[in-house]
């Protein structure tokens, strides 16, 4: 079919794989505790984490500012200036 497009997505043990290594990268630099939110291209959750100390918000991770976004590849990950 003419037009159809497809895309890629991560699966929900690649995208907790990646939060898990992200804290372990933090913990390891001895960085302040963080919130990690992996994202679909579409921009929806697939998986949340926050280290042991993060301060709790009332709002979702992604849904907070200030943030930047960076991509590797076909990934998208976005910062919290927390």
């Amino acid at each position: 079919m003419s037009g159809l497009l497809t895309t890629k997505s991560l699966s929900l043990a690649l995208a907790d794989e990646i939060a898990t290594l992200a804290i372990k990268a933090c913990k390891n630099n001895g960085f302040k505790p963080i919130s990690i939110c992996v994202m679909d291209p579409a921009g929806h959750e697939i998986v949340t984490k926050r280290m042991d100390g993060c301060p709790v918000s009332e709002q979702s991770a992604y849904e907070q500012q200030p943030f930047s976004f960076f991509s590797v590849g076909d990934l998208i990950f976005m910062c919290l200036d927390m």
